[in-house]
C-alpha cells in the first residue's frame, strides 16, 4: 500500500490520501482496493463504445502517408475489439481511392492483414514519388515558359485623325462627314482619302479651289491662245 501510494501523484494521490490514514473508518486495506478505487475514477466506463464509433468513421487522409494511418488503424481497432477476420476489409475500405486502385490488382491474392500493409505501404510510397516528380515537372515547365516567351505589355493604339476638309465656300468639314468617291487611280484614291488636292497634293482644299492649279490653267490656255495665233497664215 505504501508502494502504490508512493508511485501516484497530484490528483490520483489526493483521492488516495483521502483513505489512505489509517485512522479513518473507511481507510483501505490493500493495494488492490487502492488500485480499484482509482480505476472507478479514470476507466471510462464507454471506452469501447467510444472507440467503435472513431473506428467507423476512420478514412485515411489524402495527405497522410500510410504509415500513420495505419497506427490509428490499429489503435482504434484494439480499443474497439474489432475481429481479426473483419480488419483485412475494413482496411481496404478505409484507405484512399487512388491507394485503392493501386492495391486493387493483387488484394483478390492478400488474405492477411500483415501482406495488405506491406502491398498497401509499398504502393503509398511509390504513388508519393510519382506525384512529386510530377509536380516537379510541371513547376519547371511553367518557369521555362514564363522565362521564354515574356507576355508583352499590351500597347493601345490611338487612330490618327485626318486633317479637315474645306468646301469651296472656306467651311472645313469634319472628315467623317465627307464621303469619299473611288477612282481607279491609286494616285487620286490616296489624295482623297488624306482630303487632299489633286493638282498638288496639298491638304485643306479640293482641286477646284485650288488657286494655283485655276492659275496654271490659265497660264496654258493663254500660251496655247498665242501658239494657235503664231500659225495663222499671213
Amino acid at each position: 500500500m505504501a508502494y502504490v501510494f508512493g508511485r501516484t501523484g497530484g490528483d490520483a494521490q489526493t483521492h488516495l490520501r483521502a483513505r489512505y490514514a489509517e485512522e479513518l473508518a473507511d481507510s483501505f486495506t490493500s493495494d488492490a482496493e487502492m488500485v480499484a478505487h482509482l480505476a472507478s475514477i479514470y476507466k471510462d466506463p464507454f471506452r469501447v463504445q467510444n472507440a467503435q464509433l472513431d473506428y467507423k468513421s476512420l478514412m485515411m487522409k489524402t495527405s497522410e502517408t500510410f504509415t500513420s494511418f495505419q497506427t490509428r488503424f490499429l489503435h482504434l481497432a484494439g480499443q474497439a475489439r474489432i475481429p481479426a477476420d473483419d480488419l483485412v476489409l475494413d482496411l481496404f475500405d478505409k484507405l484512399t481511392v487512388s491507394l485503392q486502385r493501386a492495391v486493387l490488382p493483387t488484394y483478390p491474392t492478400l488474405q492477411a492483414l500483415p501482406e495488405l500493409m506491406r502491398q498497401c505501404q509499398a504502393l503509398d510510397q511509390g504513388l508519393r514519388r510519382i506525384k512529386a516528380r510530377a509536380e516537379k515537372t510541371r513547376a519547371e515547365g511553367a518557369a521555362y515558359g514564363r522565362a521564354v516567351a515574356p507576355t508583352a505589355p499590351q500597347q493601345t493604339v490611338r487612330p490618327v485623325p485626318s486633317p479637315p476638309v474645306k468646301t469651296r465656300k472656306g467651311s472645313p468639314v469634319a472628315p467623317s462627314l465627307y464621303k469619299r468617291l473611288s477612282y481607279d487611280d491609286p494616285q487620286k484614291q490616296a489624295l482623297s482619302n488624306q482630303g487632299a488636292c489633286f493638282a498638288y497634293g496639298q491638304v485643306g482644299h479640293f482641286a477646284t479651289d485650288c488657286l494655283s492649279a485655276n492659275t496654271k490653267k490659265a497660264d496654258i490656255g493663254l500660251v496655247q491662245e498665242t501658239e494657235d495665233l503664231g500659225k495663222e497664215e499671213p
